[in-house]
Order: structure tokens, then sequence, then C-alpha cells
């Protein structure tokens, strides 16, 4: 049998989903079997995921008027993730009504 180490900070930062190092510390903590020789940087860069899923979207004008039924008025966001997810998933979208 084949066994794999890897021990890469930037390569599990992706793998679980881009969490802060905080997080990441606790991982190694409370995780079976979890590599140990992980070394978390010092100097640690922002990956692109992360630098996309922190950036703000742009914001809708204001508006005075209000919906006076269900589903007259629906609000939509379409999202892309940063990084293509485990299924393949690249899109996100919310619905909310008024």
């Amino acid at each position: 049998m084949l066994s794999l180490q890897i021990d890469d900070y930037q390569i599990w930062h992706k793998c679980v989903g881009h969490m802060s190092e905080g997080a990441f510390k606790q991982l190694g903590n409370s995780t079976w079997n979890f590599p140990e020789s992980i070394k978390i940087p010092k100097q640690i860069s922002i990956c692109t995921g992360c630098e996309l899923g922190k950036k703000p979207s742009r914001t809708f004008k204001e508006s005075s008027s209000c919906a006076k039924e269900n589903f007259e008025l629906i609000h939509l966001d379409l999202k892309e993730f940063p990084v293509l997810l485990y299924h393949k998933y690249k899109y996100f979208i919310v619905f909310l009504d008024d």
C-alpha cells in the first residue's frame, strides 16, 4: 500500500477550504491522524482564493419600493467561487424574496 504525506501548508490550506491560520492550528490538535510535519510559515502570503473571497461585491442602488405580495419582487445574487469545488461546482446563487 502506498501512502503519500504532503506537508506543504499551501496545499493543505486550499484543500481544507482556505481556513485561517488559527483554525489550521486547531485542526492539527483536534484531528485524528493529521500530519504533524506541516509547518505554518511565519510569513503567509494571501492566496488568490482568499483574496477574491474577501472582496466585497458591488452594492445595489437604494430602492424605496417594496413588494406587496410574495414572489412579486425577488432579489438574486450570483457569485463565482475563486476555485473549483470538490463536486466541480463553480457558482452559487442566492434568492431573497422582498
